[in-house]
């Protein structure tokens, strides 16, 4: 699976983390959860 990121918007550092470990999960198999408070934008 390719990562694509078109369609992200942001340059907060807590969201360039997020982008850092969606690189490193993108080519797994792994099942990830996302969680958060509700209305995030998760």
């Amino acid at each position: 699976m390719e990562l694509n990121l078109s369609g992200m918007v942001g340059q907060s550092a807590c969201l360039a983390e997020v982008l850092r470990v969606l690189a490193k999960v993108a080519p797994t198999d792994s099942t990830v959860l996302v969680t958060g408070e509700s209305g995030t934008g998760k």
